[in-house]
């Protein structure tokens, strides 16, 4: 049996005092097979050479808790893959540093406790791009289907100064619904009025059909109801045909002034009167496409 041997220093006066624990359980203290020294909790540990954490290369985690997550930093031994507030990160067949919702990657000094930029996903549904040490709304969004949210806008052709004149800040499309009125207006059918803006500036198309008493001579009608309030007088062109002339197609000019886009009919030498072209299922109409712009 090995032997226990406690020596003394002959030229210190110190004592060593061991004490057992107050227990009914016995302890064993078990000491590596070579000489050292125990350190103390007043000692620290130098760590400037090289670290190795599990060398053999076994299968598992390392995981460190903080006072509110069980895993603030986790590495999963089955493929290296590495999660921030997340037990089980996944990695698509490849080693990923996964973050968990409301857990965001921050750049820059910043200031009122963020970061100068962020990046983070707050419900798993969107990541969202946060700039500046303000709010933390997101500026820049792109959804899980690749959709991207850019609301204060992108510069285009400035290099990188972000001037407001080079800014692109506004995409969208959609419906509207158009609201006739004129004394050559009657019942009509509305097919579909779109719109699309870039910017500042609109196009609007509509189609309506149906219509029951339009006609006369010197055509003119108003629309309302743009989908965007115009600030400056825009032209665009409409079409129609019509059964007077070989059911040719007539132009009719269109203009739009403060909010009103004006229809009225060319001249037509023939008869000076216009009246709608019947398509196939009986359905006179017309087709307008004008383009205009917004306020800056």
């Amino acid at each position: 049996m090995s032997k226990v041997k406690i020596q003394g220093n002959a030229s210190g006066t110190g004592v060593l005092t061991v004490t057992a624990p107050n227990t009914s359980t016995d302890r064993t203290i078990t000491l590596p097979d070579a000489t050292g020294t125990l350190a103390t909790t007043a000692d620290t540990t130098d760590l400037d050479g090289a670290i190795t954490i599990n060398e053999s290369g076994a299968d598992v985690d390392f995981r460190v808790e903080s006072d509110t997550d069980t895993h603030a930093l986790f590495l999963q031994g089955s493929d290296g893959s590495i999660g921030v507030g997340i037990s089980t990160p996944v990695g698509d067949s490849a080693k990923t540093v996964h973050l968990a919702n409301n857990v965001g990657i921050g750049f820059g000094n910043g200031a009122n406790s963020r970061p100068a930029f962020q990046i983070r996903s707050t419900d798993g549904s969107k990541l969202g791009f946060i700039c500046g040490d303000g709010s933390a709304t997101e500026d820049i969004a792109m959804s899980t289907a690749g959709v991207l949210a850019v609301p204060n806008g992108i510069e285009l052709g400035s290099g990188t100064d972000f001037t407001a004149a080079n800014t692109l800040s506004d995409y969208e499309e959609g419906t509207w619904t158009p609201t006739f009125s004129g004394s050559h207006i009657g019942s009509h059918t509305l097919n579909y009025a779109i719109y699309t803006k870039i910017g500042r500036l609109v196009k609007i198309e509509a189609y309506v059909y149906n219509f029951g008493s339009i006609t006369g001579s010197g055509v003119s009608f108003g629309i309302t109801g743009l989908p965007f309030s115009p600030d400056q007088q825009s032209m665009g062109t409409t079409t129609c045909t019509h059964t007077n002339v070989n059911d040719s197609t007539v132009n009719l000019s269109a203009r739009q002034y403060l909010g009103t886009i004006y229809i009225e009919q060319s001249v037509d030498a023939s008869s000076g009167v216009w009246t709608p072209y019947n398509d196939f299922n009986g359905n006179s109409h017309v087709q307008i496409s004008l383009s205009y712009t917004t306020a800056a």
